[in-house]
């Protein structure tokens, strides 16, 4: 009488199980299709230069046409006949360092333009002069690092090595990469854009 009771709890068991099998193959093998997507864009880092003269002065607007917060800086490369300085009261924020750029102090929010730095440009001697010369200002850009309430700047970070640069916007349009890279915005001394 034992054996048919365990007998019978045996047979019942196998046919819960038998049930239960299918049910948990259906769980394991049912795939669900989804459609649709997200643009993921993780933004880029510009600057667009933009400079007018003014008989021996040369005024500068640098123009954060990226999508991130960044410090700025440029600098004045000119030949040895010649010198430039900031023209004193026009030019607030921007400061002169020892390695020849001038720094704007404040962070340029994305997708705004830094105060104008106007620059003298002064000969040293008149009997040398060309009739025509240039002075060509290279512009860069490094992102703002925020850590709370402070803002900083790293100046030793790379946004875009020229080699990088080069590769991506060396084929669009018509014209030949070295007349679109005159302008272009530079990423911590590794190219220069120049008007």
């Amino acid at each position: 009488m034992k054996f048919k009771k365990y007998l019978m709890i045996a047979a019942a068991l196998a046919l819960v199980s038998l049930a239960s099998v299918k049910t948990t193959m259906a769980y394991f093998t049912d795939t669900k299709m989804a459609t649709g997507g997200v643009t993921l864009s993780l933004g880029d880092s510009r600057l667009t230069p933009h400079e007018t003269v003014d008989g021996l002065v040369k005024h500068i607007t640098v123009e954060n046409t990226g999508d991130y917060d960044v410090f700025i800086r440029v600098k004045a490369v000119y030949g040895s006949n010649y010198d430039a300085s900031v023209v004193d009261k026009t030019s607030a924020g921007w400061e002169l360092k020892d390695d020849g750029y001038y720094y704007y102090k404040d962070v340029v929010k994305a997708h705004e333009t830094a105060p104008e730095l106007q620059l003298q440009i002064k000969v040293k001697d008149n009997t040398a002069v060309e009739n025509s010369f240039n002075v060509v200002i290279i512009q860069e850009a490094t992102l703002a690092i925020y850590d709370g309430d402070n803002v900083s700047a790293d100046w030793t970070k790379t946004v875009m090595s020229r080699s990088d640069y080069d590769a991506k916007f060396s084929n669009q349009g018509n014209e030949p990469a070295a007349q679109q890279n005159q302008s272009t915005y530079t990423d911590n001394g590794q190219g220069e854009g120049d008007n």
